[in-house]
C-alpha cells in the first residue's frame, strides 16, 4: 500500500511495484527457526531502490553555488557520513535525507545515510529508502551483507546490480524489536570504538 501511494505521487516507478518470488542467498542458517512475529521477505518488498546516473561535466561544478550536492562515488564516504564538493542545478536521480547510500561499482560496500535534504547520485551509488522499517536496522543488515555483495561483484571491474540487492532475503522483526536491536548494536559499536581509542 505504501508503494502504491508513492507510485501515485510519482516518487517511484512502476518497476518498483513488481514482485518476485523469494529466493534465499548463501546464509540459509540465518533464516531457520525465525522468532515468532518475524517475517521473512525479500529486501525488495520493504525498500525503494534508486540507481544513480552520471552527469556530463557541463552539468556540475566544483564549488558551492545554488543547486544540490552531487555524490559521485566511494570517495565521498567518510566513516558513517557523506562529504562532497560537487554540485548541480540539474539533478536527475535524487537521494533524500536519511536514505541509505551504498557504493555499488569499483569500491563495493561503502555505506552511509545521506545528510542532505536532497542530492544527485552518480552511477557508482544506489540509494535505499526503507518502507515501514527502521532505516538504521536496514543499514545494519546491509553492513552485515557487504562481504556477500563483494563476493558477487568479483570481476575485472567490480560491480553489483539492482537485482543483487533486491533479492537479498531479510528477516523483519516487529518495529519495536527493530529499534531495540538498533539501540543494542549502537551501544556495542560505541563500546568497541572506546576500546580502540584507549589502546
Amino acid at each position: 500500500a505504501e508503494k502504491q501511494k508513492l507510485f501515485k505521487e510519482g516518487k517511484i516507478k512502476k518497476k518498483d511495484l513488481e514482485e518476485i518470488q523469494p529466493t534465499l542467498d548463501e546464509d540459509n542458517a540465518y533464516y531457520q527457526n525465525q522468532p515468532i512475529g518475524w517475517t521473512q521477505t525479500q529486501l525488495k518488498t520493504v525498500i525503494v531502490l534508486t540507481s544513480g546516473r552520471d552527469l556530463p561535466s557541463d552539468k556540475y561544478y566544483d564549488d558551492c553555488k545554488p543547486g544540490v550536492p552531487y555524490i559521485t562515488g566511494a570517495n565521498n564516504f567518510s566513516k558513517d557520513t557523506i562529504n562532497t564538493n560537487r554540485y548541480t542545478c540539474e539533478p536527475e536521480t535524487l537521494a533524500y535525507k536519511g536514505n541509505i547510500l551504498l557504493s555499488v561499482k569499483g569500491t563495493i560496500g561503502k555505506i552511509a545515510q545521506s545528510p542532505y535534504e536532497k542530492a544527485h547520485i552518480a552511477r557508482q551509488i544506489m540509494a535505499i529508502d526503507s518502507l515501514l522499517m527502521s532505516s538504521s536496522f536496514v543499514k545494519y543488515f546491509l553492513e552485515w551483507k557487504v562481504p556477500y555483495l563483494q563476493f558477487l561483484a568479483r570481476s575485472m571491474i567490480p560491480g553489483i546490480s539492482r537485482t543483487d540487492i533486491l533479492n537479498l532475503t531479510i528477516l523483519c522483526p516487529p518495529l519495536n524489536e527493530q529499534y531495540r536491536i538498533v539501540g543494542l548494536l549502537t551501544l556495542i559499536y560505541q563500546y568497541i570504538e572506546s576500546i580502540e581509542l584507549s589502546v
